[in-house]
């Protein structure tokens, strides 16, 4: 039983090395012939542009009012509304660096993305009285630099387009900044804007994609961010314009974001190279 052990652990550790050998020499030869290949532009051959849709991002909205209404009655109301955005869009730029690969099959690279994602916000109306009530209206956006670790198998991976698709699954984290411009609006239909707040906060993420080459190489690709962040968070009367309600917070959660990618260089790829 012993001697059955021993050749297993044998075999096992001459299949380690072999692999971890060939690995090694996959990663020297690929960049070598990267070198050789005298092209200069081939890095930015992995650059993707995205465009997509923020419409699964919720938000909590709650406030404690606790004014007097026209005719000098205290009104002491406690309101929460999750609400999803009316109007949401995304836009990415992206490049990932091989730093590993997988024979001819993919690469694990590090992948860098920026994503712009701008949301607007809308409560339903909050009654003062039976006839005047207010609007709350909220125009977010995020800037996002995520920076993570992808598997990519496929041609998106080693850049050979005679494959004819592609697959990544990806973490990492992303700073985030957070803008948000408040407002609400009245029973006679005006505005009243409140001062813009920001706040930064790094965001873990994961993220999924399947690609296809059609002349270009295109990927459809999800996001899910984790975590939930306080964009307004405001007690003090003050600093905030008079109809504002004593209390007010604004809070985004977890949120998906789905995008069509396109990789507009992908043409330039070469066919069935030998990584």
């Amino acid at each position: 039983m012993k001697n059955n052990i021993n050749k297993a652990a044998l075999i096992l550790l001459t299949i380690l090395c072999t692999s971890i050998a060939n690995a090694q020499y996959t990663v020297r030869e690929y960049f070598a012939s990267v070198a050789r290949s005298n092209e200069p532009f081939r890095p930015l051959q992995r650059i993707e542009l995205g465009y997509g849709f923020y419409n699964m991002n919720t938000a909590n909205f709650q406030f404690d009012y606790n004014k007097t209404d026209v005719n000098n009655q205290l009104i002491d109301t406690y309101y929460v509304a999750t609400m999803k955005p009316t109007a949401a869009m995304s836009a990415s730029f992206g490049l990932h660096f091989p730093i590993a690969m997988l024979r001819n099959r993919g690469v694990v690279a590090v992948a860098t993305t920026f994503a712009y994602n701008k949301m607007d916000y809308e409560t339903d109306k909050f009654y003062l009285t039976s006839t005047n009530y207010l609007t709350y209206k909220f125009a977010t956006t995020q800037l996002a630099a995520r920076l993570g670790v992808d598997l990519m198998v496929g041609n998106h991976g080693v850049l050979d387009k005679s494959k004819p698709t592609c697959y990544t699954i990806g973490l990492g984290l992303a700073p985030t900044q957070f803008n948000m411009t408040p407002s609400i609006i009245g029973t006679d239909g005006k505005t009243t804007t409140g001062d813009a707040l920001s706040k930064m906060k790094m965001q873990p993420y994961i993220k999924a994609e399947i690609g296809f080459m059609a002349g270009l190489n295109f990927k459809l690709r999800a996001t899910y961010s984790f975590g939930r962040t306080d964009i307004m968070r405001i007690t003090t009367p003050s600093a905030v314009p008079a109809s504002y309600p004593l209390a007010t917070t604004f809070q985004l959660r977890s949120n998906l974001e789905l995008a069509f990618i396109m990789m507009p260089l992908s043409p330039a790829w070469r066919k069935s190279r030998w990584y």
